[in-house]
């Protein structure tokens, strides 16, 4: 793929050379960049960018004294990071004759079709490269002690000296054998029983001594008890055989423990290896910073979700109205794509419902002009019920649902209750009973009375007069005091 400069923006964030001096490293110069492409978008991550570097000898357009190609992977940011001097030897560059001039071509396919970037002047730090060859010069006088510097970056901890061998642990001693256990001796057999001795004769019973005088003297005082007859002899027992000798324990010796084997002489310590020494500190490496890049144009045209060109891109339409969306009664529905955009948006309504299935009815104590959308008054339109100024009734057994009946008003007819002017009079019997003359009926009821048998009463009077026409009727409520609210059923 051939590609023109003005095709591709190579952004340089910083270019920095830095010169490794020490004779064991290896010469190279790093070098940084963020690629980006025609739209001003950095590379995507582990993108293969072609490179290739060029000296010049003091001009831009000067002799090429060296010359190298490789290529480098974009990091998340588009940055590449190489070391010049990785595939060719910066060794033969006589830095300190001329001017020396770099140039950078890329190609972001990763091949060869290289664009040139520029030509930028090397300063300061590459001709570093010089001294590490040259012969130093005579030493100056000392100069007049200059600011002290900012505190350059910790150098290169030197490495730890190689720890001493520790010394091989001698062997461990083999452990003598365990002697083997004596076997248990047989036990002795039981001694015989000597036999017993014949028992002795039984002496003859001494003869009894006479018996004293009777005659009692005077007590005299206790006498020492005397001492104890001697015991009969009893006869000698039988000689008691000899008990036969013990026989020998039939314990067997037990063996002799087997000598336990001689420890090893424990290993010699080996001394300790000597600490290896500290390497030095490496040199300060604060290098000149070298030049800051040139800034890029910033051009061309936009990409992505952008239209125009740069610096003044537009974004692209969706097809989303503008407007707001979303109140108290319905909330926006909106859609994103994958890269964040809002491709559609709508107004969907709040369920107001709060479970309750189209149909369900529910007291409303709010105003009528507030009522939640999907909701309806019943008032008898939009399929409601027209129940404005009615009471419910529970419908099953006496009542089917959405049946109809009652009346807002009930009439009363009031029978005849007194003739006026009538007289009356009667006494009661003994037996209880009332022997009236004259008598009044009575909202259809004679007018016998009772009494306690055995006694009796009179009476007598007159109906008095009266306003209350017979058989007159008239409209009553019979309401009890009421809170009104208003049904309302959900129709969607």
């Amino acid at each position: 793929m051939n590609m023109k400069k003005k095709s591709l923006l190579l952004q340089v964030i910083f270019l920095l050379f830095n010169l490794i001096l020490m004779a064991q490293s290896p010469q190279q110069l790093n070098y940084q960049a963020v690629v980006r492409n025609a739209a001003g978008t950095p590379l995507s991550n582990g993108t293969l960018v072609g490179l290739q570097f060029q000296i010049h000898d003091s001009t831009a357009t000067g002799t090429v004294i060296y010359r190298e190609s490789s290529q480098a992977t974009t990091n998340q940011f588009g940055l590449i990071t190489y070391a010049i001097g990785t595939n060719a030897s910066l060794a033969a560059i006589q830095w300190g004759v001329g001017q020396k001039w770099l140039q950078v071509l890329i190609d972001p396919t990763g091949g060869t079709n290289y664009v040139d970037m520029g030509t930028t002047q090397l300063l300061s730090v590459p001709y570093a490269l010089f001294a590490a060859n040259s012969a130093p010069g005579a030493q100056g006088p000392t100069g007049l002690q200059g600011i002290q510097g900012a505190t350059g970056p910790q150098g290169v901890t030197g490495h730890n000296g190689t720890n001493g061998v520790t010394g091989a642990t001698g062997p461990q001693g083999v452990t003598g054998h365990d002697g083997t256990n004596g076997n248990t001796g047989a036990t002795g057999l039981q001694g015989v029983t000597g036999h017993n001795g014949t028992n002795g004769v039984t002496g003859a019973t001494g003869p009894i001594g006479n018996t004293g005088p009777a005659a009692v003297g005077a007590t005299g005082p206790a006498g020492n008890t005397g001492a104890t007859g001697p015991q009969g002899v009893t006869g000698n027992n039988g000689a008691t055989g000899a008990p036969g000798n013990t026989g020998a324990a039939g314990v067997g010796a037990t063996g002799p423990a087997g000598n336990t084997g001689a420890t090893g002489p424990q290993g010699v310590t080996g001394n300790d290896g000597a600490t290896g020494l500290i390497g030095n500190t490496g040199p300060a490496g604060v290098g000149t910073t070298g030049p800051t890049g040139a800034t890029g144009t910033f051009g061309g045209p936009a990409g992505g979700d952008l239209t125009g060109s740069y610096p003044n891109p537009t974004l692209i339409t969706t097809g989303v109205t503008p407007g707001t969306y979303g109140d108290s009664n319905q909330v926006a529905q909106l859609t994103v794509d994958a890269n964040g955009r809002v491709t559609s948006a709508s107004n969907v309504n709040i369920n107001m419902g709060g479970g309750i299935p189209v149909g369900g009815i529910i007291l409303w104590s709010g105003s009528i002009a507030n009522i939640p959308s999907s909701w309806h008054i019943c008032d008898g339109t939009n399929g409601t019920p027209n129940l404005q100024d009615n009471f419910v009734i529970g419908a099953g057994n006496s009542y089917a649902v959405n049946t109809t009946g009652g009346a807002a008003n009930h009439s009363h007819t009031t029978p005849p209750l007194i003739v006026p002017g009538l007289t009356f009079s009667g006494s009661t019997n003994a037996a209880g009973s009332a022997n009236e003359t004259q008598y009044a009926a009575i909202n259809g009821c004679c007018g016998n009375e009772c009494s306690t048998p055995g006694h009796s009463h009179s009476y007598s009077g007159t109906t008095g007069t009266g306003s209350i026409a017979a058989n007159s009727t008239g409209v009553a409520s019979s309401l009890p005091p009421y809170y009104a609210l208003a049904y309302i059923m959900r129709i969607n």
